[in-house]
């Protein structure tokens, strides 16, 4: 495993914030004018999110030869897209969702953008009830070609099976489990694949993390939670990489 530590130039390509709390408002077809209204000119793009509902119809083990029938009760939220098309807010029956891509600013810039937007939304929506928060981290690493051992740097990695040897050219693995400090629910996915650069291979890891509420919480409580989940998150990032990955990071 690696040692903690900041990063200069963390592999974040996109970090999430989504906070769970339903938004009747958006069911009224003035509702993405007043966002825009309230976001400014920064957010100057508004796509409606629709939710389609696809079914297939099975007899004596066969799907009819009309095949799936899609419908759609129209929008149930929008999507809020800045000039620079970095960061994009959705409103949803869902929730509140902040996403931020590169370049990833830091924590601090990061949760303070999301909670600076959350609350000019609330300033005039009506969310319901909090049920719960999810952060999601997707990292883009790139091991320098050619990589004699995967070992040199990852901690987490599969293995060819039995007696078997050659090289590794994908793979795809994918782990759910309960944090024990925080009772959140992880979900961390590590994939190897091609790389644009010729002289690199891609590694995608995914870390998502969620944690539901009993009773709606405050917003320092809100916080305190967040802040837990950015520390698991830490915690498994660094256990699952080896010092020589994150040189070209410092």
């Amino acid at each position: 495993m690696a040692k903690p530590r900041h990063l200069n130039h963390a592999p974040i390509v996109e970090a999430l914030l989504h906070v769970k709390g339903r938004y009747d408002d958006v069911l009224d077809r003035s509702f993405p004018k007043q966002v825009r209204t309230v976001l400014g000119p920064d957010f100057p793009t508004a796509e409606e999110r629709i939710r389609w509902q696809q079914t297939v119809t099975v007899k004596d083990g066969a799907v009819l030869s009309d095949g799936p029938t899609k419908t759609s009760d129209g929008p149930d939220g929008y999507r809020f897209r800045s000039a620079a098309g970095n960061k994009v807010v959705v409103l949803s029956l869902d929730g509140f969702t902040y996403s931020q891509l590169q370049p990833y600013p830091g924590w601090e810039p990061f949760i303070g953008e999301a909670r600076r937007l959350r609350s000019l939304v609330n300033g005039f929506a009506t969310p319901g009830p909090c049920t719960g928060v999810e952060l999601r981290f997707i990292n883009l690493l790139e091991l320098p070609l050619p990589v004699e051992n995967l070992k040199d740097y990852l901690a987490i990695m599969p293995s060819v099976p039995g007696a078997l040897t050659g090289a590794v050219n994908a793979f795809l693995t994918r782990v759910d489990f309960e944090d024990p400090g925080t009772s959140a629910r992880v979900s961390f996915t590590e994939a190897l694949q091609p790389s644009t650069n010729p002289r690199s291979a891609a590694l995608i890891m995914d870390i998502g993390l969620s944690l539901d509420f009993v009773e709606p919480p405050d917003e320092a409580t809100l916080c305190n939670a967040l802040a837990a989940l950015r520390r698991t998150k830490n915690e498994v990032f660094f256990k699952s990489v080896k010092d020589k990955l994150l040189k070209r990071y410092q």
